[in-house]
């Protein structure tokens, strides 16, 4: 792109220095893009004619030369991950249409803009304040473009800010309103009108150019959001005072010794307008209504805020004495049996590795609480006790002493929260140094007390079901504070809003272990293919025999899959990454897929191929697995089934002890010791198990009895855990204990890089972005997260052999 801009800002009168843009003149300019600028414009759905009025309404405004470096710098430091084959791309790609754009002054203050407008508000909203810009700056309607060609603009730009200070300048605004407004601080609140915001952005212009030396805002928290953009993007000096008592909160006046900021802010709660006499010009922005009555669905706005820090988002988010209150006498033992509890079930669900309990270093006084375990009972009836909310106080029992003063805001609720906050960053990989967000917990505060009736706590296993639902959306609600637009999928494997996108570790890598997969990457950025912007990714789920373009896609039963794997030989030990284009706006399919190149005859009368090729040419690819379906089934469980009788030991005649789970198959443990499996799992090495449906009364307590066990790599275990069918009970696992199983079936790929075993990630062909997807960096103030796979290694090579079956009864010994 061209480094002068659209509209150059010394062309004459009416342009950026005199505060409007001459719109007879811009209808008659031409725009001079290149070929390759249109396209990438076009791959993002912004027509020319918006990227001119952007430019134009941009140019009143002069950014500094420091903010323009520190916008240059952001972008450099934003990192694109790839999926795996490469087909999508999650981030800032080196082709993005932001890197063409900042090549302009006009075209970077469009950028830092948006991307400031996205940090706190969502794209509707911004795409509303933009057109307010316009219509203030008297833009013609046949010069206007639509309201969805302003939010693919905001969009294109948004998250462009997330990883710099802006986010911690917008939220430390912040709390000069929330701290100063009393108890209902910890509620979140609406935005103001975005014509309002719009008309103090065209006011803000006007300071930058020179136009107008001062200007007075008045306002509630919106007013933070101004006082940022004032600083941090337009470099001008500010201050900020209380409305009623003149007080001053904040001040940088510089070094150009003004009396009065530039910017200067009265901080008011009113949401209607009072008279307060001041100098130039004033603007208010109301405050908006409590979060009880922004709705984004019934035409209320957020204003989500900044980030906070890791070391203060709990008395960030709820009161301040909310903490104190958990960590008291009264409820602190209890909230730390049940903060350990949900710790070392987390812990487990993740391999082990991590003590979850470190990334908020806030609870460390509750953890100091020592003494006996607490039921999940008792522990309830303590917090209850330190709590006075109204329902709390409603729920009130003989023999349970309530606190005399009133609260608005629930510990019981705060306490389940905290859970699930935990659930979601222990299952979360956060890349460019992204922070928390006060507003978003918040919101899953607000999630969780509408979704369970009062005082039925759920364990965190209910918690994170909940969440199951929807989990995508709602980890990046709760991540950014800015509700996700429309109903995603629930089949959703990845999905984009405001700047951020969060997807499955297995769209990066499929041969992950299960805790691995079973976790998300955040990252700022968006979702793009070929260049073009998508919202979201869900999975592909062909029907029988459907043929996509030249590739004939089957989705196959559980028995004709293993007759697959265990019969032909596939080209590749990694399955295929399919990606394709739907009708519906912004919106791809994807799966894995495994390819054949032979076609069983009974599958050839099932499911007929066209044309006249020979079946032994035929390419055939049979679905493995979506990244979705198989992170919702990971979710239900990867534990093996535990028998809950007494452990039962048998000894052979030489001298070797085995024990089994119940005693009623003690005598199959004999005979298996004395003809022992060629093949059994390693230590460590993952199952699948199908439990079937024989029960063993009196034995394993409603639990199923394991009747088949499956060996192999483990995108082959995933693609058969992946096309069960009704009556089937599978369930992966990394056996700790003798597993009894009427039939092994070993299932063997190709020779060709396949893997002989899965106690380690094999990972093949994957380039180094790839790699570095799942890298944290340890600089960050970001929480410790999951731990990353082994590094790529060689695979050692097997036999070209065909799979095999072992019936009758086996044992699979591990640890």
């Amino acid at each position: 792109m061209e480094s002068s801009a659209l509209i150059p800002s010394q062309a004459g009168p009416g342009f950026g220095q005199q505060g409007t843009v001459d719109w007879t003149q811009l209808g008659k300019s031409t725009v001079a893009l290149s070929v390759e600028i249109l396209a990438r414009l076009s791959q993002a759905e912004v027509q020319p004619l918006t990227f001119a009025v952007g430019q134009a309404i941009f140019s009143r405004f002069q950014l500094p030369p420091s903010t323009q470096l520190k916008i240059h710098t952001v972008l450099r430091n934003h990192k694109p991950f790839s999926s795996f084959s490469n087909m999508l791309w999650f981030g800032f790609g080196v082709k993005h249409v932001v890197r063409s754009l900042v090549e302009s002054e006009q075209g970077m203050t469009c950028v830092a803009l948006c991307g400031g407008l996205s940090v706190a508000y969502d794209r509707f909203y911004c795409a509303q304040v933009l057109r307010s810009m316009a219509q203030v700056q008297g833009a013609p309607t046949d010069l206007s473009p639509s309201i969805t060609q302003w939010s693919n603009l905001v969009d294109t730009c948004s998250g462009t800010l997330r990883s710099s200070d802006f986010p911690n300048i917008v939220e430390g605004f912040s709390r000069l309103w929330y701290n100063g407004e009393g108890p209902d601080a910890w509620k979140r609140h609406g935005a103001t009108s975005p014509h309002d915001l719009g008309k103090a952005l065209s006011t803000l212009a006007d300071i930058s150019s020179g136009a107008l030396q001062s200007v007075t805002f008045i306002g509630g928290a919106d007013c933070a959001w101004v006082a940022a953009i004032a600083e941090w993007v337009l470099g001008l000096t500010i201050e900020v005072l209380n409305a009623g008592t003149g007080d001053c909160l904040y001040h940088k006046l510089g070094n150009n010794n003004h009396e009065t900021g530039q910017v200067r802010i009265l901080r008011t709660f009113d949401t209607q307008y009072s008279m307060v006499h001041v100098r130039d010009t004033t603007c208010f922005l109301p405050s908006g209504t409590e979060i009880f009555h922004a709705n984004t669905e019934r035409g209320g706005y957020i204003f989500a805020g900044g980030w906070s820090s890791w070391s203060t988002i709990l008395s960030d988010t709820f009161p301040a004495d909310s903490m104190q209150l958990l960590s008291s006498s009264k409820a602190g033992p209890a909230f730390a049996s049940v903060l350990r509890k949900a710790a070392d079930k987390i812990s487990t669900e993740l391999g082990g590795n991590k003590n979850i309990l470190e990334i908020l270093p806030e609870l460390k006084p509750v953890l100091s609480n020592t003494g006996s375990e607490y039921q999940a009972s008792d522990a309830e009836k303590a917090i209850i006790s330190a709590c006075g909310c109204s329902c709390c106080q409603n729920f009130t029992k003989a023999g349970l002493t309530m606190t005399t003063r009133p609260r608005e805001v629930c510990l019981g609720r705060i306490a389940i929260t905290i859970l699930g906050y935990l659930w979601i960053l222990a299952r979360v990989h956060l890349h460019d140094n992204i922070r928390p967000s006060s507003s978003g917990l918040r919101s899953l505060y607000f999630l969780l007390m509408s979704s369970y009736p009062r005082f039925d706590y759920p364990s965190i296993r209910r918690v994170s079901q909940n969440f199951k639902n929807n989990v995508l959306a709602t980890i990046l609600h709760t991540m950014t504070g800015i509700p996700v637009q429309g109903e995603p999928s629930l089949e959703a494997s990845a999905i984009s809003e405001s700047g951020m996108s969060i997807c499955g570790a297995s769209l990066l890598i499929p041969n992950l272990p299960p805790i691995e997969v079973a976790t998300f990457h955040l990252i700022p950025g968006h979702i793009q293919k070929d260049g073009a912007f998508f919202r979201e990714v869900y999975d592909l789920n062909p029907k029988l025999g459907i043929r996509l373009e030249e590739d004939t896609v089957m989705k196959l039963t559980f028995d004709e899959k293993l007759r697959l794997m265990t019969s032909f030989r596939q080209n590749k030990s990694l399955p295929e990454f399919l990606v394709k284009e739907t009708i519906q706006n912004q919106t791809l399919q994807a799966n894995y897929s495994w390819q054949y190149r032979l076609f069983n005859d009974q599958l050839r009368n099932k499911h007929p191929t066209s044309g006249s090729a020979s079946t032994a040419s035929t390419k055939m690819l049979v679905t493995a697995f979506g990244s979705a379906e198989l992170q919702r089934l990971l979710f239900q469980g990867i534990s093996l089934p535990h028998c809950k009788s007494r452990r039962m030991k048998a000894t052979m005649t030489d001298n070797r002890t085995v024990s089994g789970a119940c005693c009623s198959v003690t005598g199959d443990i004999l005979r298996q010791m004395r003809n022992p499996s060629s093949r059994l799992p390693c230590p460590g090495e993952w199952v699948l198990l199908d439990i079937g449906s024989q029960k063993i009364p009196g034995s394993y307590d409603g639990e199923e009895f394991p009747t088949k066990l499956y060996l192999g790599s483990l995108v082959e275990l995933y693609s058969l855990l992946c096309n069960s069918e009704p009556g089937k009970h599978l369930k992966l696992t990394s056996p700790s204990e003798i597993i009894i199983a009427k039939d092994i079936t070993i299932l063997q790929s190709d020779g060709k890089g396949a893997e002989n075993s899965n106690t380690k990630s094999r990972l093949e062909n994957i380039d180094e972005d790839v790699l570095g997807a799942i890298e944290i960096d340890k600089t960050s103030p970001a929480p410790s997260l999951p731990s990353p796979p082994p590094q790529e290694t060689k695979s050692k090579k097997r036999k070209s052999t065909g799979g095999t079956r072992r019936n009758g009864k086996r044992r699979a010994r591990a640890r």
